[in-house]
């Protein structure tokens, strides 16, 4: 407790006027409005150390009402899943699924949740991208040969097929959200 103080005095005397009036108001509101409705206490030391690490010059109310709204839409699963991603996380799925009692098709319902959320995106998604920009270069390549009067062959792209199981990265949104929430 003597720590978040000290940390949040710290941030606090960093700020210009204008954003410290905020800080002090609005912002101050706002969090004790998410704390007030969060039904889970395990997210209030979320809630507050996202207030703490998002006391900087560089706040706004955008990036203040997007960072509530977020963690409103978020249970303690959602973060623990999203903590999965991160490289220093000591659990891995399966111990996340003995932990909460679930099964892994729960686990993928809540990673698509995240994925609405731009918390972390689909690696199957990046493949089909890739797999479709390199279609585009071959047929463009093909259209220019068959406009030469000598034809040669057009070498086929290599393709890779996606997994069949969704496969996830966590986005820099992500990563930069588990840092604003973490001590």
């Amino acid at each position: 407790m003597v720590q978040k103080i000290e940390v949040t005095e710290a941030n606090y005397s960093m700020l210009i006027e204008e954003i410290q009036e905020k800080f002090r108001g609005i912002y101050a509101e706002w969090l004790l409005n998410n704390l007030e409705e969060e039904k889970q206490q395990g997210k209030v030391s979320y809630h507050v150390n996202g207030f703490i690490n998002l006391m900087n010059n560089e706040a706004n109310d955008n990036l203040m009402l997007m960072f509530f709204h977020t963690m409103n839409q978020l249970t303690e699963l959602d973060i623990d899943v999203l903590s999965l991603y991160d490289r220093n996380s000591q659990e891995d799925v399966i111990s996340l699924c003995n932990r909460y009692n679930l099964k892994i098709e729960q686990v993928v319902v809540i990673k698509e949740k995240l994925e609405r959320l731009g918390l972390i995106y689909s690696r199957n998604e990046e493949q089909r991208d890739s797999n479709i920009d390199a279609i585009v270069d071959y047929l463009n390549k093909v259209d220019k040969e068959q406009k030469k009067s000598k034809l040669r062959g057009v070498k086929l792209p290599n393709i890779k097929k996606p997994n069949r199981s969704t496969s996830y990265t966590i986005t820099s949104l992500g990563r930069d959200y588990l840092k604003v929430i973490s001590d």
